[in-house]
């Protein structure tokens, strides 16, 4: 399950802990192109971003 706040531009991601785990959820947001928490998002997919989706 997760939580969208477009105003503050945060993701909360709320999962079961018995079938995944945090930093395997990190690691899809930043081949997604967005950073997740310290880890920062994987360059290639950045680029591949609507230019709406990017950091201003």
């Amino acid at each position: 399950m997760y939580e969208l706040d477009e105003k503050a531009k945060t993701l909360t991601v709320f999962y079961n802990g018995k079938k995944t785990n945090l930093d395997k959820i990190k690691t899809a947001i930043t081949k997604l192109g967005y950073d997740a928490d310290e880890m920062k998002a994987d360059a290639e997919a950045y680029e591949k971003l609507d230019g709406c989706c990017k950091k201003a």
